[in-house]
């Protein structure tokens, strides 16, 4: 995002000059301050898109500078009606000819514009208040321990579980993401690379090399931008720590490193740039949204909740296999249940009710072979369990 105290400042001179006198500002010109954003444009540029807008009617104007350092006063470009089907605005203006004090404007004295931004009243900070705190509803994320009892030679004595998940959430456009939509599908991060559940069943866990890798990724970014490093090789930098730290080739995976750098860049926490991560990768279930924080003036960040799991195939034979059994909820939005199969509902599930043609369809260059592998790596398993 951008520098807000940088912003605050322009967009005071910019509102003192229109009112005619900087001795003139006051709190409702602070406010005003926070309820808009400012986006910084070249001479050549006469269009602007902006995605994942906040919902409500956002208002737009524009201003130019020219080659002496001055601003024109901002003048409207329109607004825009922002749905759950409609989250984009395509911003279109034409250079003036004349200053505000009717001078001519040649186009080589023009140096760019700035657009600005006015949020949605429900995005807003009510002027003249100090806004309660916000009451925020999270639930845990972290990964099911393995904290059983066993016996001496190694046998789990209490519940196991099979191809456990983890309840994960990712933060749409609101007030903690600086209105960006942090579950946005990047593309494709992980990808299968093995054909078989050897790798998850043996107990190679994605999830919590995930959680490790992206710690350690989120702080090389952090320390390369305390150190001005420009934000795109931090976040090339960060990238290629993620994929070193999580050893893919002990998982059997392939990383595309390419589609991580852009979680670098967004202002997103370390868990929703995990689970859109997941996701896209297909090793997420989605239970629905929820309202992860809100105060007096309503809801100010909403979240999507799922189900992640150590690869596609274990998230397909959740979704179909609980389907199944019927007697295993998912839970509520707010609290996802992510356990994994008891052995005896494992062996209930009738594989050959399961599609796996989307996972098939990722895997090259011999399907009729993969899918060979899946079965007997379930039989086997099952076998195992008995």
């Amino acid at each position: 995002m951008h520098n807000r105290h940088a912003n605050t400042r322009t967009l005071r001179a910019v509102m003192a000059w229109m009112l005619g006198s900087l001795s003139m500002m006051g709190h409702a010109e602070l406010c005003e301050v926070q309820n808009e954003q400012k986006y910084t444009v070249t001479a050549n540029q006469l269009t602007y898109v902006l995605e994942d807008l906040p919902l409500g009617v956002n208002e737009f104007s524009v201003a130019v500078r020219d080659t002496f350092g001055l601003l024109s006063a901002p003048s409207n470009i329109g607004t825009k009606t922002i749905t759950p089907d409609v989250t984009t605005a395509t911003l279109r203006w034409t250079a003036p000819t004349t200053r505000v004090d009717n001078t001519p404007l040649l186009p080589e004295e023009i140096v760019g514009y700035e657009i600005y931004h006015k949020l949605p009243q429900m995005a807003q900070v009510e002027c003249g208040t100090t806004p309660e705190p916000a009451t925020e509803t999270d639930f845990n994320t972290g990964l099911y321990a393995n904290d059983g009892a066993v016996s001496a030679e190694g046998v789990c004595l209490a519940q196991e579980f099979i191809f456990a998940g983890r309840p994960m959430r990712c933060d749409l456009a609101g007030q903690s993401t600086g209105y960006q939509n942090c579950c946005k599908d990047r593309g494709v991060v992980y990808t299968d690379t093995s054909g078989s559940l050897v790798a998850t069943v043996a107990g190679a866990e994605v999830l919590s090399q995930t959680a490790s890798a992206a710690a350690i990724a989120y702080e090389s970014y952090a320390v390369s931008m305390a150190s001005a490093v420009p934000a795109s090789e931090a976040a090339s930098m960060a990238a290629a720590d993620f994929a070193a730290a999580l050893s893919p080739a002990t998982l059997g995976i392939g990383i595309a490193v390419a589609a991580l750098v852009q979680y670098f860049t967004q202002s997103c926490d370390q868990t929703s740039m995990e689970t859109a991560m997941l996701n896209g990768s297909g090793y997420c279930y989605e239970l629905g949204e929820f309202c992860r924080k809100d105060n007096a003036f309503g809801c100010v960040q909403r979240s999507k909740s799922y189900c992640c799991f150590n690869s596609k195939m274990a998230r397909l034979i959740h979704q179909q296999g609980r389907a199944q059994l019927k007697d295993i909820a998912w839970g509520t939005t707010d609290a996802p249940n992510c356990r994994g199969f008891t052995p005896a509902e494992f062996q209930a599930i009738d594989f050959s009710q399961i599609d796996f043609s989307t996972y098939y369809a990722d895997l090259v260059p011999d399907t009729t072979l993969m899918e060979q592998r899946v079965n007997d790596t379930v039989s086997d398993f099952i076998d195992a369990t008995q």
